[in-house]
């Protein structure tokens, strides 16, 4: 299998399809988006490079709520990927729900 070409989309603000964030915000009712921006937001909270507030700015150096779960696509260029990997391990030790993509 060639993983390189498989986990590469050449874009690191790809957005989840509407119907398959449906099928899993029906499960499990997030309130954050963690890796998003303003156009492909699935929440109405997300943390994202353009956000207006600076303290949402990055997702990375942010506490991510633990009021509810969060919906991560991640951007998938490297390093970016597997930072966000480690940020939502961590975030699990603080009792935070993830779910990513």
């Amino acid at each position: 299998m060639n993983n390189a070409l498989m986990f590469a989309t050449g874009n690191d603000v790809t957005s989840t399809p509407q119907d398959f964030y449906g099928g899993l915000d029906a499960e499990f009712n997030f309130l954050c988006d963690v890796a998003a921006t303003l156009d492909n937001a699935k929440c109405l909270y997300y943390f994202g490079p353009d956000h207006n507030n600076p303290e949402r700015k990055d997702a990375l150096v942010i506490p991510w709520t633990t009021n509810g779960a969060n919906f991560c696509n991640p951007p998938y260029s490297r390093p970016h990927q597997a930072n966000f990997v480690k940020k939502a391990a961590a975030e699990r030790l603080r009792g935070v729900t993830t779910v990513m993509l």
